[in-house]
């Protein structure tokens, strides 16, 4: 692929449809349930026209976004977090209402850097992300946690926001106990004295520990001792 540079953008999505991998749409299909129809780009190919896309296209691409398809979304936020801190957060919180699935959530705030320097400014803003009762409002929330704020200076509060979010919804519940695996690498003395008196319903108590059991970073020491934790 050379140099892309869109004169609309319905050539911008004429583009995207080229680059369709028709047998790979089934495979998405299955794997992420989303209400957006999938056109079947890879991501590494959406990472590549990202990177070879004239910066100029990208305005037209972010401000003409419709949000009707997979691949738009997930380009829109990746764009969105190469740009000024300023304007990154505006365009994230536009997208926000058209995420509706793991995948999308989690590659785009994969991809977000600017939090890092900001930590204290943006803290309150994720809490309140993450104890949201929209799924994936929620799930973003949490997956920025687990990126940027697996520190001791937070860790209570993480503790308690994992009990405090809506546990009954699926990937709210798969987040919340991928966030206390990835806590127990880094503080595996801290979560288990939690998960020995956490309010976490069974279902997310049980996999975090399941979670945890399958880290390789994690001593098997800790993970006998977290198996006496499970609950029946």
């Amino acid at each position: 692929m050379g140099k892309f540079y869109f004169k609309s953008y319905e050539n911008y999505i004429e583009t995207l449809k080229s680059l369709s991998d028709k047998e790979f749409i089934d495979f998405q299909k299955k794997l992420i349930p989303t209400s957006q129809p999938i056109i079947g780009v890879r991501m590494p190919i959406m990472r590549k026209l990202i990177k070879e896309t004239d910066t100029e296209c990208y305005s037209l691409i972010l401000n003409e976004n419709t949000n009707l398809y997979f691949e738009e979304t997930v380009i829109a936020g990746l764009i969105a977090t190469r740009l000024n801190e300023e304007e990154s957060v505006e365009n994230l919180l536009e997208l926000l209402p058209y995420i509706d699935n793991w995948a999308t959530c989690d590659l785009i705030c994969g991809d977000i850097k600017f939090i890092k320097k900001n930590k204290e400014k943006y803290f309150s803003k994720i809490k309140s992300l993450a104890l949201n009762n929209k799924e994936f409002y929620s799930r973003c929330g949490l997956v920025l946690l687990l990126k940027f704020y697996i520190d001791e200076k937070y860790l209570n509060d993480i503790f308690k926001i994992c009990e405090e979010c809506d546990n009954e919804k699926f990937y709210v519940s798969m987040a919340v106990a991928w966030l206390i695996s990835a806590i127990c690498v880094k503080f595996p003395n801290e979560t288990y004295e939690f998960l020995k008196n956490d309010k976490l319903n069974n279902f997310i108590h049980n996999k975090a520990i399941q979670k945890i059991k399958e880290s390789f970073r994690v001593s098997p020491e800790l993970k006998e001792r977290l198996s006496a934790l499970k609950r029946k």
